[in-house]
């Protein structure tokens, strides 16, 4: 589904760098290797990465305080703008497939959707996103 909605965006919202974005927006100030365990890419894959985001203004890297040799994540100003209007793309595309359904069948859906979602957390299914069990999530010491 995400996939899907990703393909359905403007070409400028696509694409690794700003599925970063969001996620920084969604859980700032972690590890760059949260989050490149979350993207599937590997450590340099993520170094460049966060090179261009840096160099762009749109990420900034901290000192990571329980660790000297990291760098924790977050958005800067502009950065977080940016995840701003991808993620309103993601959900006017998610009102737009949900549109024709009916009331009494979204519901449904959003209890399924719900029950899923509990049952990821209780099995941990490792995304690091707040309905995840975050014992299976990268650790901030990882």
């Amino acid at each position: 589904y995400s996939n899907w909605i990703e393909q359905q965006l403007p070409v400028e919202y696509q694409g690794v760098r700003n599925r970063l974005l969001v996620m920084l927006m969604q859980a700032p100030q972690r590890p760059m290797r949260y989050y490149a365990r979350l993207l599937g890419i590997s450590k340099a894959h993520m170094t460049t990465l966060v090179e261009e985001c840096t160099r762009s203004g749109s990420v900034v890297r901290m000192a990571d305080v329980q660790d000297r040799r990291a760098s924790q994540l977050a958005l800067s100003e502009t950065g977080h703008g940016q995840a701003q209007r991808i993620w309103a793309h993601y959900v006017a595309q998610t009102a737009q497939i949900l549109a024709d359904v009916p009331p009494a069948q979204r519901e449904i859906f959003l209890a399924v959707s719900v029950q899923l979602a509990e049952r990821m957390h209780a099995l941990g299914c490792g995304s690091g996103f707040t309905f995840c069990d975050t014992r299976n999530a990268p650790s901030s010491a990882e």
